[in-house]
């Protein structure tokens, strides 16, 4: 028989299945990365450096989940309940903390609640459907659910989970029929990418993101195929050095642009680089992209986005610089020095930028990681590239250099 769980309790002691169950609601939106920078040692230093949080995350790809590997390596310190709810509710995980103190949340926190109902006030709703009803039923997690009627096509079918479901014609109505206008003229649309489009919403007199997927219409499995068969298996070669390096370039006078702009990319890494039919590198996908009014100051934020394996020291404390654009740009400078992916689990480091820490301990030359699938490598100007992207890479923001020095580098380069 399981023991009752108290603020005493170790975490280490806490079994699989709840375990799972708290994974459940911190691994969505990387919140298990919001919680591993509050956790400290008794010295009051941070447990986890950004090292380990890329580690957590490099788990994803092999299915395991990094919040419990969290609590199973955090829970080696004989850390109790008590320590970890206090965390959860200060970083706002109410719904977990709950689950394992429902004493411990303040009753006057709304976790969206597990209530019959969820009201929409009159003077938020949308002017779309003013005759239907201003109440959007939501299952109460304790009440048995009776499933839809199955012949309706809109109906969703919803899993045994706590989160709340709503209905296709539900999220019509909190968007105002999916308003296109922009939210600045009165519309409901707050962005747009490559996977859909997102509304603006209000729930419970709480504004909420609905995010309409958009089906993939305008080409078949069979093209794709096609195109696989034509860039990948027809033995198309690898960029030059000398092209790799334009791309460079183009992508540091990118970045410049934006920086000139006062905006923070935020999440830059070789995906989201494209290049046009002249290889002509183009930034792309503005989703996370952060305006700055006062381009010297450091910016605070509580919610830690972007892609781990390129993210800056302080990103991952939720620091919002421009200085977090040049270190994640260090990163993308290995990639088309070393052709090597990011982050691989199969290989060591699993990290590409840990190969900067075997360099410097002369472990290793750069030498060691060159593509040697181009043909055209020129050894003094990769370690030029590769120089600049140790700088880029410097553990403190304030010792690497800005984009303009970083354009001026690389252009010394591509003119020799």
């Amino acid at each position: 028989m399981n023991k009752p769980i108290t603020p005493s309790t170790y975490v280490r002691c806490l079994n699989v299945g709840l375990i799972r169950k708290l994974s459940d609601f911190i691994d969505p939106q990387e919140g298990w990365k919001k919680l591993a920078v509050a956790i400290k040692k008794p010295s009051g230093d941070d447990r986890y450096n950004q090292f380990h949080i890329r580690r957590f995350e490099a788990l994803l790809q092999t299915g395991k989940s990094p919040t419990g590997e969290l609590l199973f390596d955090w829970g080696t310190t004989n850390c109790t309940v008590g320590d970890l709810v206090d965390l959860l509710i200060q970083n706002e995980f109410f719904a977990p903390a709950s689950l394992l103190l429902p004493d411990a949340v303040p009753k006057t926190v709304n976790t969206l609640p597990c209530k019959e109902a969820v009201t929409v006030e009159q003077n938020q709703r949308p002017l779309y459907g003013q005759d239907r009803t201003s109440v959007i039923p939501v299952r109460n997690p304790e009440q048995n659910y009776m499933p839809p009627d199955s012949s309706s096509p809109e109906s969703l079918e919803v899993s045994d989970t706590r989160f709340h479901s709503f209905s296709f014609y539900e999220l019509k109505d909190v968007t105002n029929n999916f308003d296109e206008r922009p939210i600045s003229v009165g519309g409901n649309k707050m962005g747009e990418g490559g996977f859909g489009v997102v509304y603006k919403g209000y729930v419970n007199n709480r504004t909420v993101a609905v995010k309409r997927l958009a089906a993939v219409v305008d080409i078949s499995t069979e093209e794709l195929r096609q195109q696989f068969d034509q860039e990948i298996k027809n033995d198309t070669p690898p960029l030059s050095w000398h092209m790799r390096c334009r791309i460079a370039q183009g992508a540091a006078d990118g970045i410049s642009f934006l920086h000139e702009n006062h905006q923070i990319h935020r999440d830059i890494k070789s995906a989201n680089i494209l290049l046009d039919e002249d290889f002509t590198a183009k930034i792309s996908d503005f989703g996370l992209a952060r305006a700055s009014e006062k381009f010297s100051q450091t910016v605070m934020t509580s919610r830690i986005v972007g892609t781990t394996a390129y993210m800056a020291p302080e990103a991952l404390r939720g620091e919002i610089t421009p200085k977090s654009d040049i270190y994640s740009f260090g990163v993308v400078l290995l990639e088309i020095i070393t052709g090597l992916p990011a982050v691989d689990e199969h290989r060591e480091p699993q990290l590409l930028l840990d190969i900067k820490e075997e360099i410097e301990d002369e472990e290793k030359t750069i030498e060691d990681y060159i593509d040697k699938k181009m043909n055209d490598i020129d050894f003094t100007s990769i370690e030029t590239m590769y120089s600049v992207a140790s700088q880029c890479l410097h553990e403190k923001k304030n010792k690497r250099p800005d984009i303009k020095k970083v354009q001026q580098l690389l252009q010394e380069i591509t003119a020799s």
